[in-house]
């Protein structure tokens, strides 16, 4: 009777768990190609439809990798963590989202998502990868100074 029970309670968990998160198993995302440093930038995140599916994806780590690191599989600078299982209401085929870009980056990177999920019922982890190639501009303008008391020589004409 006690492992009945048990199993009955095991099995309603993992439903409501279930309907509390994205309906959806994560199969990519579309960010800008171009983005300024320092914005904010929209990423839209694509998902299927496998509402009981054996496998649950809980959140996605957000990163930059710059050309230099040399991985397949890193996060780089990381830019946030979208928690899937925060994220209620009906399935949609996709999901918006913001990022904050730094204001020091600038030129060729690779915009990371790592998904973290795992299978059931062995349980267990596993992360998936997916890139976008992003180029970042970064804004230069006029220097700024804290006074307006600066000497200023002229330099002598011959």
């Amino acid at each position: 009777m006690f492992t009945f029970a048990l199993l009955f309670l095991s099995i309603i968990a993992f439903f409501s768990r279930s309907a509390l998160a994205v309906d959806g198993i994560v199969t990519g995302f579309t960010s800008p190609v171009n983005i300024a440093a320092g914005s904010t930038v929209t990423v839209t995140i694509d998902f299927t439809n496998i509402r009981y599916s054996i496998e649950n994806d809980y959140g996605i780590i957000w990163g930059l990798v710059p050309p230099t690191y040399g991985c397949t599989e890193c996060v780089g600078i990381r830019l946030g963590f979208t928690d899937l299982y925060a994220i209620s209401g009906s399935y949609e085929a996709q999901r918006a989202i913001t990022l904050q870009i730094p204001g020091d980056v600038g030129g060729n990177y690779t915009l990371t998502g790592a998904v973290t999920g795992d299978g059931f019922p062995e349980g267990y982890v596993n992360q998936r990868f997916y890139y976008q190639t992003v180029l970042i501009s970064r804004r230069v303008g006029p220097p700024t100074y804290t006074s307006s008391t600066h000497r200023v020589t002229p330099i002598p004409l011959m």
